[in-house]
């Protein structure tokens, strides 16, 4: 969808989810969760693989000012 800034947002993806420990985990819903927390600008799920859970699926975000921090990691 077009947002009133002008930017396209994507709402959701067909069986974009992540296998953590036999649990199906649905990107946008994690995405979705931290982009409630003021600081966070965007929001990324990636999976990554995992010695123990063969995969897991860190959250990348940016501040509004464009920077990771501890803050915000505590925040989320």
């Amino acid at each position: 969808m077009m947002a009133e800034d002008g930017y396209f947002r994507i709402l959701g993806r067909i069986d974009d989810v992540i296998n953590v420990s036999g649990h199906r985990l649905g990107t946008k819903e994690i995405e979705s969760a931290a982009m409630v927390v003021d600081e966070v600008a965007e929001a990324a799920v990636v999976p990554v693989s995992h010695e123990i859970k063969g995969r897991t699926g860190p959250v990348h975000c940016l501040e509004n000012r464009g920077q990771p921090s501890d803050e915000l990691a505590k925040n989320l």
